[in-house]
């Protein structure tokens, strides 16, 4: 399975993890909408599910940064009770290429 597929999480159950958990790991940068300031990390330690983020979030040598797609990312993230985001993102870090 690819671990970015979209379409597993029509027929996954749901994360096992309960509502609160707070894990870190490591992932891409899916999608970011610049001009509503958030977008969605994809990683192997969440999928199928994304990991919803905030530009207040960023960090990349202490300063926030606006993300590329594919950009990889090290994020802090809580397992949420939300339909459309099961994870959320408390701290990411752009990491440098």
């Amino acid at each position: 399975m690819n671990v970015f597929d979209e379409n597993a999480r029509l027929v996954a159950p749901p994360p096992s993890e309960p509502v609160g958990t707070r894990r870190t790991a490591l992932g891409t940068v899916k999608w970011y909408k610049a001009d509503k300031g958030y977008g969605a990390i994809a990683s192997a330690a969440t999928a199928p599910w994304d990991i919803w983020f905030h530009f207040s979030m960023l960090h990349s040598k202490g300063i926030a940064t606006i993300p590329s797609v594919d950009a990889q990312v090290e994020v802090v993230f809580t397992r949420a009770n939300q339909e459309s985001f099961k994870y959320v993102a408390e701290s990411v870090h752009v990491l440098e290429a």
